[in-house]
C-alpha cells in the first residue's frame, strides 16, 4: 500500500489542461486567407483530394472547415461536387460596402463618445501617415494604412461583436 492510502488520502489524479487547436480550425485559417488573397479564382472548384494532401489530413476536418467558409459566404458547397469559391457579385459587394459604412459609422460614434486618448492618437497618426503616403503617391502604402485606419476605428469602439462582423465582411471586400 502506498503511504497516502494508509493515511486515508487518495492520490491526486493528473488533469490535463492543455488543449490543442482543432484540426479543422487550423485548416480554416489557411483556406480563408488563401481565398481572400485570391489563390483560387472566384467560381473555381476546390479539390478535396488535393487539399487533403496539402494539409496532410482526412476529408472530415477539411469538410468541417469548408462548412464554416460556406456560412461566411466564401465557399458554396455543392453535393457530389464539393467546395466552389464564391463568385463575385457586384450588387452583393455594393451591399457589403453599405454595411461596412454603417458599422464604421457606429464605431466612430462610439470612439467619439469614449474619447480614449490612445485610440484617438493612433487614429490621428494613421491619418497623418495616409496623407504622407498620398502626397508621395505610394498607393500600396496608402491603402495598407487606410485598412489600418478603419480597423483602428472599429477596435477603438471596444465592441468584440462589431469587430468580428467587420472583419468577416472585410474579407469579402479584400477579395
Amino acid at each position: 500500500m502506498s503511504t497516502t492510502a494508509v493515511q486515508g488520502f487518495s492520490e491526486p489524479r493528473v488533469r490535463r489542461v492543455i488543449v490543442k487547436e482543432l484540426i479543422h480550425e487550423q485548416i480554416l485559417a489557411h483556406l480563408r486567407r488563401d481565398i481572400i488573397s485570391n489563390r483560387w479564382a472566384p467560381g473555381q472548384h476546390l479539390s478535396e483530394p488535393d487539399l487533403c494532401r496539402e494539409f496532410g489530413v482526412s476529408r472530415t476536418p477539411l469538410r468541417e472547415a469548408l462548412k464554416i467558409l460556406e456560412t461566411e459566404g466564401l465557399v458554396i458547397l455543392r453535393p457530389h461536387i464539393g467546395g466552389i469559391v464564391t463568385p463575385f457579385d457586384p450588387p452583393d459587394l455594393a451591399d457589403k460596402f453599405e454595411l461596412l459604412s454603417g458599422l464604421e459609422q457606429l464605431a466612430a460614434g462610439k470612439v467619439a463618445r469614449l474619447r480614449d486618448p490612445e485610440t484617438l492618437g493612433g487614429i490621428m497618426a494613421l491619418h497623418m501617415a495616409m496623407s504622407d503616403a498620398a502626397e508621395a503617391e505610394d498607393t500600396k502604402l496608402y491603402f495598407d494604412l487606410n485598412d489600418q485606419f478603419h480597423r483602428a476605428i472599429i477596435l477603438g469602439a471596444k465592441n468584440a461583436s462589431l469587430a468580428q462582423i467587420h472583419s468577416q465582411i472585410m474579407g469579402h471586400v479584400h477579395r
